[in-house]
């Protein structure tokens, strides 16, 4: 009988199940992280459109000057929901002018999301007319 030698042809059952299984591991640990950066990029975005929609109903609000103590609400296309309220500050460190200007507190908040509570909120003091 000719006596067998013990050759390396290839790999073994038990070693292909331990390469997949390594490479498994490793490639749900890769789609994990980039699964969660474009989450963050995606809450990122949302929050920058937020901020800008924010900035720009600020810069509305200089450009026509503020006339009124009120509130005001809307909603953008993206749905968005913006609210701006101006409240007659009572404790301001100024008092009125004698033009009968009081200083106001102009807050504009933008909200997105179905109940998520996410929000951006901008704030800046400007005169209104008594």
């Amino acid at each position: 009988m000719r006596a067998r030698r013990k050759l390396s042809r290839g790999f073994t059952l038990l070693e292909v199940l331990v390469a997949f299984a390594i490479l498994t591991v490793s490639l749900a640990s890769v789609f994990s992280v980039f699964s969660t950066s474009l989450g963050a990029a995606r809450n990122g975005q949302e929050y920058a459109h937020a901020t800008a929609l924010a900035r720009t109903r600020l810069t509305e609000i200089a450009a026509a000057g503020v006339t009124e103590i009120a509130a005001a609400t809307g909603e953008d296309d993206a749905g968005y929901r913006w609210r701006v309220d101006v409240e007659e500050m009572t404790d301001a460190p100024v008092t009125p002018s004698a033009s009968g200007l009081v200083p106001a507190m102009v807050v504009v908040s933008v909200e997105w999301g179905s109940g998520s509570g996410r929000s951006v909120q901008l704030s800046t003091i400007r005169a209104v007319p008594r």
